[in-house]
């Protein structure tokens, strides 16, 4: 043992008399990995939700979301993106005083 602790896996819960809006029960459990380097990134989690309008009784939703992740990249820059496309994204989709009519001609300054 060299004194280092790390948490590899995670299961966290709520109290089941919690007030938290039209949710029953939840859980997420998170699983890490330990890179090249030796330290641990997070590589899956899962999130279960029971929702419903009442807690005890009646119909409701059961969602589950599962992310899994790889490949990790660390201290690498990120690629320069161009950004030729996202403005002519919204050179195209902004609005202009000649687009709106009436009273909302008041909205651009």
């Amino acid at each position: 043992m060299d004194g280092n602790y790390a948490v590899e896996k995670a299961a966290l819960t709520v109290n089941k008399n919690i007030n938290l809006n039209f949710v029953r029960q939840m859980q997420a459990i998170l699983s890490f990995d330990k890179d090249e380097s030796g330290k641990y990134h997070m590589n899956q989690s899962d999130l279960k939700i029971d929702f419903g309008l009442n807690k005890k009784k009646g119909g409701g939703v059961y969602g589950e979301r599962v992310v899994m992740v790889n490949n990790f990249k660390v201290n690498t820059p990120a690629p320069i993106r161009s950004t030729g496309a996202r403005q002519w994204y919204w050179l195209r989709r902004r609005l202009t005083r000649t687009m709106l009519t009436g009273s909302r001609t008041g909205w651009i300054h």
